[in-house]
């Protein structure tokens, strides 16, 4: 069963509309450059040798222009790596004109590269590689598909258009084929199979470009714990504030020192502009490598109803439908002459192919997760750094933060409904939720269309979870979302000034100190105190005898829950309503409210709804001497006596 489409891969990746001529002006500063270059030819010194670049040329990234060194390359050589356009091009002409205009040489040699990377951002590619696409505008989808032999055309329809027919002006190159819909134990018999189409285009590009064979890595399950610091992480990236983007260059320079030299990356703006066009070019080379007719669509025509609808369209009918639609990305913007794409459409297209068909993940958080680790292994290291961004990290955001968890306890609560109308046999009523259930999904949040940059350690696919010391004090509570409130701490030990959090479990042992030893990502570092001051409570039988007086004012109130981490552990840890057993029942989601408190930047977590309003402490917490009270030498009789006398309880 499908976790839900609308959960699934990111339509907030908005890339620009396909450009109706991308060569018309592109070339010109390309051109321009090439024709300044071409006049200097009768310098005394080669040209080559006058450029200020400390990495190979097909790098094209930014370099020291302070720090002279020689380059290997002769003008006609460098010449020769410009991407050349069509001759007669508006930039041709432009750059003949320009070569012959008076040349001061320095300024121009100094922002030589900076040209050339404008050039080559501004298109992907400027010369066909040997595969010819054909492209159709067919009523609403836009058919890219690799040209057939002869007079055939590769242009197809898949499954989501059974019994449409186009009109002879929308039908273009479209080829008669008939979608068909393969049986679920078909497409498992593919899946199984490991020679099937998909699995042996994936095999072929990772042996070619990688040099080893294709392979699915071993990755813990997509849960809340392992991925709501990454939400909260990739929030924070958003800010885009000089302390973190420092933290997480440091942490690739100290993990991943060998990229960072490869790229010669100076700091984490510089690093992800280098990472974002290595994933734009790696993904045009798996472009390439797609066996499949595509159907791009802006209006949702070609959006699948479930992973398995996908499935069934790769397999039968070797078709696939990607969203176009959406606004300008960042960086993977660059223009595929060939075939009018962009590379974020093609980063789409690519992605459901090796990252949801090669093993029939789902569309749900969960399967976006393995998507994430499976195909993330057919890019090099530089280029998965941007691909996590893109996939693991927007699927944190989306579905391990608070962003979206009112609208999933509203989309559990027609869930439930339609469960016990199932049951009534009331298929009107039924039908009425799942209706309701489609137009609440259109209210589901995105992450922004913003490039970011994650930690270091959430590009491992054997990522555990967790937020990463070294950005953990970066976080910040909300505003308007802390409570203040005066402690009380018994302990056994005399003259404390703060307590300890990791001596947590040295003192009563009881379910409550297994349910956290047992339960993986839960907070064990931690020190419970009463909220109120001393001498306002009666506290359980047992404790120390020394009590002790703090406060805070960066608590949590998980009663009032201001950001909805509490909704959101709920639905996190809720069995689908489809289950057959205990279906809508959630359990063990307050050691995740009580994790996420810690990883959203909280001092601690208060719950008032205990008989006796508790708080739980994160750090040491500053105390001072409240009184002393020899609990530990009465009896229990005499022990509450006496707590009640203090109190001003006894008549």
């Amino acid at each position: 069963m499908d976790e839900g489409a609308a959960f699934g891969f990111f339509p907030q990746l908005r890339p620009r509309r396909r450009l109706q001529d991308p060569t018309a002006s592109a070339d010109v500063p390309l051109q321009v450059l090439r024709g300044r270059l071409a006049g200097l030819l009768g310098l005394p010194s080669d040209i080559g040798n006058l450029i200020r670049s400390p990495q190979p040329m097909e790098a094209f990234g930014s370099y020291d222009y302070e720090k002279p060194q020689q380059l290997p390359y002769t003008t006609e050589q460098f010449l020769k790596e410009l991407p050349l356009a069509p001759t007669g091009t508006a930039g041709q002409l432009a750059g003949q004109a320009a070569s012959l205009a008076p040349l001061n040489p320095m300024p121009l040699l100094g922002g030589a590269q900076r040209a050339i990377k404008a050039a080559r951002t501004s298109l992907l590619e400027t010369s066909p590689r040997g595969e010819i696409y054909e492209t159709a505008q067919q009523g609403p989808f836009y058919r890219v598909a690799r040209k057939g032999e002869g007079d055939t055309s590769s242009l197809t329809k898949g499954i989501r258009e059974q019994g449409q027919e186009y009109s002879t002006a929308d039908r273009g190159g479209l080829g008669g084929n008939v979608p068909t819909r393969l049986s679920n134990d078909a497409i498992k018999a593919e899946l199984k199979n490991p020679s099937n189409f998909v699995r042996q285009s994936a095999n072929q590009y990772t042996q070619s470009a990688i040099g080893k064979p294709y392979e699915v890595p071993n990755i813990p399950e997509s849960s809340l714990a392992k991925q709501s610091g990454i939400g909260r992480v990739f929030e924070l990236a958003l800010e885009e504030s000089p302390a973190y983007k420092k933290a997480v260059f440091d942490s690739y320079a100290k993990q991943m020192p060998e990229v960072i030299e490869k790229s010669g990356a100076k700091n984490y703006d510089d690093l992800m502009e280098k990472a974002y066009l290595q994933l734009s070019k790696e993904t045009q080379q798996q472009f390439n490598n797609l066996p499949v007719s595509l159907s791009f669509h802006k209006g949702g025509e070609g959006q699948y109803a479930s992973s398995n609808e996908m499935l069934q369209d790769i397999f039968g009918n070797k078709h696939l439908y990607v969203y176009q639609g959406g606004s300008p990305h960042d960086f993977l913007n660059q223009i595929d002459k060939r075939t009018g794409l962009n590379s974020n459409e093609m980063f789409r297209a690519v992605h459901d192919f090796f990252g949801h068909g090669v093993q029939g993940n789902q569309f749900g958080p969960k399967g976006e997760e393995i998507a994430y680790a499976v195909h993330s292994n057919m890019y090099s290291p530089l280029a998965k750094i941007a691909m996590a961004s893109e996939t693991r990290g927007q699927n944190s955001f989306v579905n391990y933060t608070p962003i979206n968890a009112d609208l999933k306890a509203q989309i559990n609560k027609f869930n439930e409904e339609i469960y016990y109308a199932k049951r009534r046999g009331d298929t009107a009523a039924v039908n009425a939720y799942e209706q309701a259930k489609q137009d609440a999904f259109q209210g589901f949040e995105f992450a922004p269309q913003k490039s970011v940059l994650l930690p270091a350690d959430y590009i491992k696919t054997d990522f555990q979870g967790g937020v990463p010391d070294y950005i953990a004090p970066l976080i910040k509570p909300k505003a308007g979302t802390t409570t203040e409130s005066a402690l009380t701490h018994y302990s056994t030990q005399p003259n404390l000034t703060e307590t300890d959090p990791t001596r947590y479990g040295t003192g009563i042992a009881g379910e409550e100190l297994q349910r956290l030893l047992y339960n993986p990502g839960a907070v064990t570092d931690r020190t419970y105190f009463y909220a109120g001051e001393p001498g306002t409570m009666r506290p359980e039988l047992g404790l120390g005898p020394y009590r002790y007086r703090g406060e805070s004012s960066g608590l949590y109130d998980v009663a009032q829950d201001p950001l909805g981490l509490r909704t959101l552990a709920a639905e996190s840890n809720r069995t689908p309503w489809t289950s057959q057993v205990n279906p809508g029942v959630t359990s063990g989601g307050f050691t995740d409210v009580e994790r996420m408190v810690k990883e959203y930047g909280y001092e601690g977590l208060l719950n008032p709804e205990l008989s006796l309003p508790t708080a739980i402490m994160y750090k040491p917490t500053p105390v001072q001497m409240g009184g002393f009270l020899p609990l530990g030498l009465l009896s229990d009789e005499e022990v509450r006596r006496r707590l009640d006398e203090e109190l001003g309880l006894l008549n």
